[in-house]
């Protein structure tokens, strides 16, 4: 296959040079790197990943014709509708939860059970989802001392940001990740999935099988289709060409459907199929960093150079000592080590970002190895000038390395070793915890030997093959000799494409060794096992090789001493960090990082696959999915090697609320311990009850561990300022304690009095914040909640509250009409106008012939407007403005007059919220 020049030229000429010296100098990289690359194609009649990626040019319709890969847009099997709108998902997840409440009321189920546990969580993460309907009280201080518990009688809806500020988020993923981990309650689920497939019609469930067979497989229904990852490849160098992430995340979605489906319907093969798409992806992503350095980042381009010239040096050092003095190969190897030691001291102390630049130098230089003797300095010169110091001892320096390496024949082992380690480094986001850099270029070195057993390896890293094996013999020695990739370990793969005299070699042996010795001692380096025990680490060990027999490696043997087993180990420390590289690769559509990016709550996250605490980001999907795969305790070691997070589960889960609206909803018939509650008939004892069992809820929660520290003060605050406020006072977008932060802070500040929370309330602290209905904080204000009656006694309405056992004395003393305003025009300031002053100006210009003879603009005057087609686009978008800005809206409509929004704007609303921010009327 032809590999694109352009992407990795070296920084052409000052175009005033003379045309012949650019042509030459063009026509010999352009040589260099072209001349070998299709002798190591695969001879498969499908296209290979570089053409996939080229068809990057056409569109999606086109490219999908071209590999004939049926969609699998749309729904998944997860969102297949069963029947009215329940989905798989929906009725999987109501299935499982229903018959854990059943077996818990049926005494099958003990109430402290882990099951039981598992249901008050998932309510809790409804309500963080979804939000949560509270029943507000207070408790009244009577004149004997008692108290007494008034309650709402429709309760008020807090919002999921209030909830979280309550209920700690990574804490509950964390559990309810543990829990949905444990064999019995896996199991569960698994059952109730498979009912709920169960109950998807025949035909549907036989075209999905049809569609996934065609796209997965050839037609003997068990090998490969890889024209489904070269329709991946080219869709994913669509998106990233473009820039295109709503595409990103259809190829993603698409691939999760497809390999869900099949996991359903028919898991052995799932398991085959979804590690040779892993295997496949990976090698390809590897092969790519390899055939472009421009690709590498900084940081891995500078681990590459410095670890290549460490084994390097080690392994010239060695091979010193067995040859002889008198030698043409002692002296070129001796002239060697000594420019590479003079080199190293050149590389002591600069930046990671000038130990990049050099390894791009090094890298295009070996590229024109031999086509022309001024042509590798032109190389240097032209890619050092980005050096930021010492360009002329530097670019001198390696110039004696380049001609000294070239001379010896070792110049490309170098470079395709140092391409080889920086692009492995790369893959797993820039090395592992705890390794040196001998241990970096064996566990590169594990890595892509172990790729090169899988059947496809030549088809989808035919790049890695050219780079490390020279099929023509040129340079004499080649990384594949000097990684060990010769031995009888591997596959003949790189064998066949390498010099004769490579293994008699004195360096390549050295440094063959010194890489064999560090694999043997690098075991399970590369993933952090610190959760798991003993036994669990025999069983990752297990899993490991077993992982290794379906790639293709050969268990334990004294003439294969490479086993399946550490095939599957390097093969697992690679997925351990996968995929957190941003240059837009497949390894993303494996590892899942993109769905951490697009989660909305720590639970999605867990079910991501990826570990966020501490600060740091380390892909855990894929491993866990893939240890799930090959482990006979497959869920549970890959819970705790996964950094605790759940997989399959968890996604489930979601896959159902995700698409199907809050399917774990607090409130509702099937899902939520209040809900069951809120049904009984309504009066002051069993309100008691329900209060009681909501304040029980959350206290369940505290002791599971899942709550904030200040968990109680925020439900008391709540529950408190519902009851006197008459609901939630604040807009949609913060929580009740970041808008009402001075009232909250007093009442953390305040002490009770006698039973209740009434004193820590400050009403004069309170800020409007549900703007168009007029609280009872406002109808106190107005005195519209008492009345005299004939007797002269005091009558009070249903909206009359208890604000005289509260704080009074703190705050300013305001008006209603100064309470109101003052709330609308800080939340709605001169920022928000400056904000979303196109539109604003466009109302302004435009209110005139808006308002018409009453001075109003309604609703429906404004609904009317965004949608006349007669109308400008400039005029309908500043309608729709103001039409889908509700709380703004809202708060214009009772601006001026107070009271209860009516859907009406009146001239004088929109002239007190400008004059209140100084802004000039147009």
């Amino acid at each position: 296959m032809a590999a694109s020049v352009d992407a990795s030229l070296p920084t052409a000429p000052n175009p005033a040079s003379t045309q012949s010296s650019e042509d030459k100098w063009v026509d010999a990289v352009q040589s260099a790197t072209t001349s070998k690359q299709t002798e190591n194609a695969s001879s498969s009649e499908t296209p290979s990943p570089s053409e996939a990626e080229a068809d990057a040019s056409l569109n999606v319709d086109d490219i999908r014709d071209k590999y004939d890969i049926p969609d699998f847009t749309g729904d998944g099997l997860m969102e297949t509708k069963l029947h009215g709108s329940t989905t798989v998902g929906q009725k999987a997840a109501e299935q499982f939860i229903e018959r854990i409440r059943n077996d818990v009321d049926d005494s099958k189920l003990d109430e402290n059970s882990d099951e039981a546990k598992l249901v008050d969580l998932l309510d809790a993460q409804g309500a963080t989802d979804n939000g949560y309907e509270l029943y507000g009280y207070v408790e009244l201080i009577e004149s004997g001392g008692s108290t007494y518990r008034e309650s709402q009688t429709d309760p008020t809806r807090l919002t999921g940001d209030d909830v979280t500020q309550i209920v700690d988020e990574e804490k509950l993923a964390k559990q309810i990740s543990e829990l949905m981990q444990e064999d019995g309650i896996s199991k569960r689920y698994d059952q109730a999935l498979k009912d709920a497939i169960e109950g998807v019609d025949q035909s549907t469930r036989d075209e999905i099988a049809d569609k996934v067979d065609k796209a997965l497989f050839e037609d003997d229904g068990k090998t490969p289709n890889l024209s489904f990852e070269d329709y991946v490849i080219a869709i994913k160098a669509k998106a990233s060409k473009e820039g295109d992430d709503k595409l990103s995340e259809s190829i993603q979605s698409e691939v999760d459907h497809y390999f869900e489906a099949l996991q359903a319907l028919d898991p052995e093969r799932y398991k085959s199929r979804k590690q040779a798409f892993d295997q496949n992806m990976m090698t390809h992503q590897l092969d790519g960093y390899m055939s472009d350095p421009s690709s590498i980042k900084n940081e891995h381009a500078d681990t590459g150079l410095r670890s290549t010239i460490d084994i390097v040096q080690h392994g010239i050092n060695g091979a010193l000592q067995s040859l002889d003095k008198g030698s043409k190969a002692y002296d070129q190897y001796k002239r060697l080590i000594d420019e590479l030691q003079l080199f190293s001291g050149k590389l002591e102390g600069i930046k990671e970002k000038d130990g990049a630049v050099i390894y791009r130098a090094m890298m295009y230089a070996a590229r024109v190895q031999g086509a022309d003797s001024q042509l590798m300095d032109k190389v240097v010169d032209t890619q050092l000038k980005e050096l930021s110091g010492n360009r002329s001892e530097t670019a001198g320096a390696l110039k004696k390395v380049l001609s000294a390496s070239s001379s010896s024949g070792t110049l490309g082992a170098m470079t395709g070793t140092m391409s080889l380690v920086s692009a492995g480094v790369q893959l797993s986001h820039g090395g592992w915890e705890g390794m040196s850099a001998d241990d970096r270029v064996a566990a590169v070195r594990d890595l892509v030997g172990g790729l090169s057993f899988t059947n496809d390896f030549a088809r989808f890293g035919s790049n890695i093959i050219t780079q490390l094996s020279d099929k023509n013999g040129k340079p004499r020695i080649n990384a594949a000799g000097w990684l060990g990739l010769l031995d009888d370990n591997f596959p003949d793969i790189f064998r066949k494409n390498s010099s004769a005299d490579v293994k008699t070699d004195a360096v390549a042996k050295k440094i063959s060794e010194k890489v064999n010795d560090t694999s043997d001692e690098i075991k399970q380096s590369g993933n952090n096992l610190s959760s798991l025990s003993e036994e669990q680490r025999r069983d990752y060990e297990k899993t490991a090789e077993a992982l290794g027999k379906e790639i293709g490696a050969t268990s334990s043997s004294e003439d294969k001493p490479y086993t399946a087993k550490r095939v599957g180990l390097s093969f697992l420390r690679y997925m351990g960090g996968a995929g957190l590289d941003t240059t837009g690769g497949v390894m993303d559509i494996v590892t899942g990082v993109n769905k951490l990016k697009n989660a909305d709550s720590e639970l999605e996250r867990a079910g991501a696959g990826l570990s966020i605490g501490g600060g740091s980001s380390t892909t855990a999907m894929a491993i866990a999915n893939t240890v799930s795969m090959f482990s006979s305790k497959g869920s549970h070691l890959a819970a705790k090697l996964g950094s605790d997070i759940g997989t399959k589960v968890v996604n489930g889960l979601f896959a159902g609320s995700r698409f199907a609206g809050p399917v774990l909803g607090v409130v509702g018939a099937v899902f939520g311990i209040v809900g069951s509650v809120i049904a009984e008939a309504i009066n002051h004892k069993k309100m008691q009850k329900l209060t009681d069992s909501q304040g029980q809820f959350f206290k369940d929660l505290s002791g599971y561990g899942v709550t904030k520290d200040d968990w109680g003060d925020k439900l008391e605050y709540a529950r408190y300022a519902a009851y006197m406020y008459g609901g939630r006072d604040a807009p949609d977008d913060q929580s009740i304690f970041d808008y009402q932060k001075q009232e909250w802070q007093h009442f953390q500040d305040t002490e009770g009095k006698r039973g209740s929370s009434l004193a820590r309330l400050a009403p004069y602290l309170h800020k409007d914040g549900d703007f168009g209905r007029e609280s009872l904080w406002e109808k106190h204000l107005q005195g519209g909640t008492t009345r005299m009656t004939a007797k002269d006694h005091i009558s009070k309405s249903d909206d009359w509250r208890p604000f005289v056992d509260t704080d009074l004395d703190v705050g300013e003393k305001v008006t209603v009409d100064e309470y109101r305003r003052s709330a609308v025009s800080e939340y709605f300031d001169a920022d928000f106008y400056r904000e979303h002053e196109k539109s604003l100006q466009v109302v302004d210009r435009l209110w005139d012939e808006w308002n018409g003879k009453d001075d109003i603009v309604s609703k429906d005057d404004l609904e009317k407007i965004k949608d006349d087609e007669s109308k400008s686009q400039e005029e309908r978008d500043a309608a729709r403005f103001l039409y889908e800005q509700n709380d703004f809206f809202d708060a214009l409509d009772t601006l001026h007059k107070g009271g209860d929004g009516d859907g009406k704007i009146s001239t004088n609303d929109r002239r007190d919220w400008l004059d209140a921010n100084e802004v000039k009327r147009a």
